[in-house]
């Protein structure tokens, strides 16, 4: 099986503490081999530098699916940097679309190419039987997500979050909720839930016996079934 995870940085990042910062300035005004030669600056692989809640979660996905046997591409939008690859090196930096207006952000998603680059990934990467999307309100805004999806080949499962009108329309797309009510059922926040829902798809995929058939209703059980019960899945 192949999965597609398209994640989003976020504020907490793990990086030397010799290392300079970047603003979206410095980022505008340089190659990406520039920063990474820059004597001030210590770079690490983007999996490694973002450190957030959703982001842990997703990890122990990932790492859960690879030692499966299954394989995963797992990429990044980032308001610094635009698409990056889990293994691409990057120095600290500090810029969000927090805070910007939505005009602002397609601008800034627009200079960095983010939804061209997104194309690229799915043309260029073996045809995703899942593709997570787990995005907030701000990275939304940043991709043509009509584009996105219309780019996944039909048989794949593609997974948004609190978007329910837009799964009803679409017979391989799935919606999870993940608002702050839906969070508290698992013991997490609304940010952590979106890579929690993977992390349990990834454990759950790995409780079932013989071949897997995918589908839009299977891919929700997986991704909610509580831990106590195989409900709804008898049909692997």
């Amino acid at each position: 099986m192949h999965v597609l995870i398209i994640d989003q940085c976020c504020k907490r990042k793990e990086h030397p503490t010799d290392s300079a910062t970047l603003s979206a300035e410095e980022i505008d005004g340089s190659t990406r081999e520039e920063l990474r030669t820059r004597a001030d600056l210590r770079t690490v692989p983007a999996a490694d530098l973002y450190a957030g809640r959703q982001q842990a979660a997703i990890d122990r996905a990932v790492d859960t699916l690879r030692t499966a046997g299954h394989t995963v591409t797992r990429v990044f939008i980032s308001a610094g940097f635009g698409v990056i690859g889990e293994t691409e090196q990057l120095p600290p930096y500090n810029v969000t679309f927090s805070g910007m207006s939505a005009n602002a952000i397609r601008e800034r998603a627009n200079s960095l190419s983010i939804t061209t680059d997104l194309l690229d990934v799915i043309h260029e990467s073996p045809d995703p039987d899942v593709a997570f999307l787990p995005l907030g309100a701000d990275y939304f805004t940043a991709i043509d997500i009509n584009a996105v999806l219309a780019a996944f080949p039909e048989e794949t499962i593609q997974v948004l979050y609190n978007n329910e009108e837009r799964a009803e329309k679409g017979a391989t797309t799935v919606s999870l909720p993940a608002r702050n009510a839906d969070a508290s059922k698992y013991g997490v926040n609304a940010i952590e839930l979106k890579g929690h829902y993977i992390e349990r798809f990834a454990s759950k995929l790995g409780d079932q016996d013989g071949e897997i058939v995918l589908s839009s209703d299977s891919v929700l059980s997986l991704c909610t079934a509580e831990d106590s019960t195989q409900s709804g899945l008898g049909s692997f």
